[in-house]
């Protein structure tokens, strides 16, 4: 025991000197990413839950943490686009190739558009995520941006989380944001709180980047989407809420943190465009109510829900969502985008109330495209 005690005193104190070390390199200098670079996976979809979307939806990233190819390595005459906002901006379960932000980097590649854009290559990268609103988006531009060069033009599609997020919530009148923590919306987190129990560790973090970089195979994920039946049914079960609070403290709130990133792009980008987030805005029949899953009072994902919200209820908060989003592009100097009328409100749009379809995706690329060609006005 005489000999073991100072060799275990010697490798405790070793191993503690290590982890603090790591987490030091970590803040001071590492930076963040919302996917892990190089990451790849591809997820087959369950065909009875969702029959209108790929087979297999690949989500791959490039070396800077984004949707999207890798940036070429001769950026003469680059026009650098970066995607930000939510779901809908993410094309949650749409292939790599087919998401809208996809569809407007093939576009604005073409060699007459570039032309107009005055550059000899294109490059579009998606760092939007499923369940990011305001404060979250917010929260990630000011960890992302420092990072970036400039931007010709950065696309913002958000505004439905912020409003799920308070239905959550019961859709009070006096209401406060829960919690936004970062580590749930980027996949490395420079800062984040470390501890002591295995899973913080600062050093399990350095054993999983190295075996991310030593890794160049692919993730499969079967049967995707599945939990979107369990849900659909606890949706339909459920009671419908007719009304919510006033909504004017959660679009106060949303207004702020937009602001204030808009603050934050305009000091890494020559152009801004908002554009209105979309949903199946018509009468539904039976078949397509069958088809919705959100808009509930609590979180389906972490139990049953059996209250939810009518989509002609959840259908007028988007509209004052979207109002209010053109209202602070208008006041700000910045373009806006309404997709509404120029798009299909059916199930050739939307595979839910949110969510695109590969050709309702590519519609929507296309009127993106469209205007970011247009002159800034």
């Amino acid at each position: 025991m005489g000999v073991l005690a100072p060799i275990l005193a010697g490798l405790v104190g070793g191993f503690v000197v290590a982890e603090l070390a790591a987490r030091l390199v970590f803040r001071r200098f590492c930076r963040p990413y919302v996917w892990r670079p190089g990451s790849k996976l591809h997820m087959h979809m369950d065909r009875e839950s969702l029959p209108d979307l790929e087979e297999v939806c690949r989500s791959e990233a490039n070396a800077e943490g984004e949707r999207g190819p890798e940036l070429p390595r001769d950026r003469d005459g680059l026009y650098r686009v970066l995607v930000v906002g939510g779901s809908a901006a993410e094309c949650f379960y749409l292939d790599k190739d087919s998401g809208w932000p996809a569809v407007v980097g093939e576009l604005l590649a073409r060699p007459e558009n570039l032309a107009r854009l005055g550059r000899r290559q294109v490059h579009v990268g998606n760092v939007a995520r499923a369940g990011v609103g305001s404060v979250a988006m917010d929260l990630m531009l000011e960890a992302l941006l420092p990072h970036y060069d400039r931007l010709d033009l950065v696309i913002c599609m958000v505004g439905a989380s912020d409003m799920l997020r308070w239905m959550a919530r019961g859709a009070p009148a006096e209401d406060e944001e829960a919690e936004i923590r970062l580590g749930d919306y980027l996949a490395v987190v420079p800062d984040r709180p470390y501890g002591w129990s295995p899973r913080r560790l600062a050093l399990v973090e350095v054993l999983r980047r190295l075996r991310d970089a030593r890794r160049r195979g692919i993730d499969r994920r079967d049967n995707t989407g599945k939990k979107l039946k369990e849900l659909r049914l606890m949706r339909a079960a459920g009671r419908k809420r007719l009304e919510t609070g006033d909504p004017t403290v959660m679009l106060d709130r949303m207004e702020a943190h937009l602001r204030r990133s808009i603050m934050r792009l305009e000091a890494r980008a020559d152009r801004l465009l908002f554009v209105g987030q979309p949903w199946f805005d018509a009468e539904h029949s039976a078949e397509e109510e069958a088809r919705f899953w959100n808009a509930a009072e609590g979180d389906p994902f972490k139990g049953p829900c059996d209250t939810y919200f009518d989509m002609k209820v959840v259908a007028a908060r988007m509209r004052e969502v979207n109002a209010r989003i053109a209202a602070i592009a208008a006041d700000t100097g910045h373009e806006y985008l309404d997709l509404l009328p120029e798009i299909e409100r059916s199930t050739a749009t939307f595979y839910d109330f949110f969510h695109f379809v590969p050709a309702g995706a590519r519609r929507i690329g296309e009127l993106i495209a469209a205007r970011v060609l247009r002159a800034k006005p």
